[in-house]
């Protein structure tokens, strides 16, 4: 038995080996192409006014002084949690009062699902129908996203909220309310990570300033909606006073959710489930015994998920119908299409009408799922391997080195400016919109922001990988974080591509700076490691073992 123990501790030992590598090449991929190629052309570049090398110097400054704040003492815990309530109505009424200034409808996607959703308030069947056989058969993914526009067109109907040009506003609300909570989220989870309240509110401030700010939120799309999602699922996986027959419909409902508004919130999903998966195989290895009261319990849990997963799918069918949302399934892109035009030289990977003119040329699924195919790997396979190399690093730009992530990149981005509410006004669209004079700070100081974040990642995922090697194991919570992280930028780098796609992922880079912060403040735990294999997330599938959980 001590043998087995022996083998199961090396194997999974060189899993864990093999993910927090795989994190620092891909992190530190990243940060040498940000540091030494963001000269290089490629389609759709946001090109910040200052280098990132020299940007380089102002975000070490700030680390360090972070690190210094770290490490000082004072304040008590409850401060720190006092400080975020009373922070987030006075954050709310702030938001509200810019982004009323700055307020415009956008055109590309955005503009066709706020249209759809005002013909489902005037209940204009025919354009309903119009729309539904163009782009919602195609793009079924935004069919919720309407639905949620539609309901909140009503209550500020009926609630007279905004009125004429501004009704849309009552989006606004919603996604400045969601960005403020996912910063709250992130000060709570960086709690249950162990970081301590000042590293915590240091993450919540990083937030509000990077997200809860960002005029992202003015856009009446899936970008700002669906925000909140990612850090959901992994909060609610992350907890441990949940009973589980709660927890994972929880989960289910939260991923499903959030799956019908940006597909990828299920990579976090998919991260949880393996990681836990991961520990649990590795328990079974060690030999310890199955305790089948447990198993039960867990089973009727995912049983719970399942029909959780089913009522809600049903439901939301029934709304989609109810609301004249009706679509031809036989008219759907399968994932070929966005490996298609993900591998496009034209586009750099992004958007490109091209191929969608190509995919909508074949009138049947499975004909238009092969043709896709053929394309896709005829243009990989033409590149050859430096080629294709060369063309992934090109995205991988396009995706990282834009700190507004894409803003004012999409078609017809300023479609329908609203005159200016105050004396305010003026200055603030300067300062937001591409196209005005004090553009150039925004630009810079998100850059600067983003960029230091994206550094303090590879920091994070080295030191885990250095505590490796010492002998110390790397928790379940940081690696369900850095393989989601992982997971999205694996996604981007092979379908179609923005750097908006990472948007709703933001929180979990955030994550790991500031838990390497906290490790270069050497102050309190270090909860990317620990001296057990920890937190012991999987132990509730029937492995028997302790119920604390260190290193969480």
């Amino acid at each position: 038995m001590p043998e087995r123990s022996r083998l199961s501790e090396r194997i999974y030992r060189t899993f864990l080996f093999l993910i927090l590598a795989m994190g620092v090449f891909c992190f530190g991929a990243i940060v040498i192409l940000l540091l030494f190629y963001s000269h290089v052309w490629y389609p759709f570049k946001a090109g910040c006014p200052v280098s990132n090398k020299i940007l380089l110097i102002p975000v070490m400054l700030l680390s360090a002084g972070a690190v210094v704040w770290l490490r000082r003492q004072g304040w008590q815990d409850k401060t720190f949690d006092r400080l975020v309530a009373i922070s987030v109505p006075g954050l709310f009424l702030l938001q509200i009062f810019l982004f009323y200034q700055i307020f415009f409808e956008s055109g590309w996607d955005a503009n066709v699902v706020t249209e759809a959703a005002r013909a489902i308030v005037a209940r204009d069947t025919e354009s309903l129908q119009d729309v539904s056989g163009w782009y919602f058969s195609h793009y079924p993914n935004n069919l919720l996203l309407t639905l949620v526009i539609s309901l909140l067109l009503r209550i500020n109907g009926a609630l007279g909220l905004f009125a004429g040009d501004y009704e849309l506003m009552s989006m606004v609300l919603v996604n400045s309310a969601l960005s403020l909570g996912t910063a709250v989220l992130v000060y709570r989870t960086l709690v249950l990570l162990g970081t301590g309240r000042r590293a915590a509110f240091l993450g919540y401030g990083w937030t509000v300033l990077l997200l809860a700010f960002s005029p992202w939120n003015v856009i009446v799309y899936s970008d700002a909606l669906g925000l909140l999602f990612p850090l959901a699922v992994l909060y609610l996986g992350l907890r441990r006073d949940i009973p589980p027959l709660l927890q994972w419909p929880l989960i289910a409902a939260v991923a499903y959710l959030g799956y019908q508004i940006k597909p990828t919130v299920f990579i976090v999903l998919i991260a949880l489930v393996g990681v836990r998966l991961l520990e649990a195989l590795y328990r079974l290895a060690r030999g310890q015994r199955i305790v089948w009261a447990q198993v039960r319990r867990r089973g009727v849990a995912l049983l719970l998920a399942a029909v959780t997963l089913v009522v809600i799918h049903g439901a939301l069918n029934q709304a989609y119908r109810a609301a004249g949302l009706v679509i031809d399934e036989n008219q759907r892109y399968s994932l070929y299409h966005f490996l298609m035009m993900g591998q496009n030289d034209v586009s750099n990977g992004g958007y490109y009408e091209g191929d969608v003119g190509f995919s909508t040329s074949f009138p049947g699924y499975e004909e238009r799922k092969e043709a896709d195919k053929a394309v896709a790997l005829q243009r990989i396979q033409s590149r050859g391997l430096t080629g294709q190399l060369v063309f992934t690093a090109r995205k991988v730009l396009s995706d990282y080195n834009d700190g507004t992530f894409a803003w004012s990149m999409e078609g017809n981005f300023y479609r329908d400016i609203k005159p200016e509410p105050s004396a305010a006004a003026g200055p603030l669209r300067d300062f937001f919109y591409s196209t005005g004079q004090y553009y150039p700070i925004f630009q810079t100081a998100v850059q600067g922001l983003w960029w230091g974040t994206l550094l303090l990642v590879l920091v994070s995922a080295a030191a885990a990988l250095y505590d490796l090697a010492g002998k110390n194991q790397c928790s379940q919570a940081y690696l369900v974080v850095l393989v989601s992280l992982i997971g999205v930028t694996l996604y981007d780098a092979i379908f179609e591509t923005r750097a908006r796609y990472l948007y709703i992922y933001v929180p979990f880079y955030i994550l790991c700076a500031v838990l390497a912060l906290q490790r270069m403040s050497r102050r309190g735990t270090e909860p990317c490691r620990t001296k057990v294999i920890g937190p012991q997330l999987l132990s509730s599938l029937g492995c028997s073992g302790s119920r604390k959980q260190p290193g969480v």
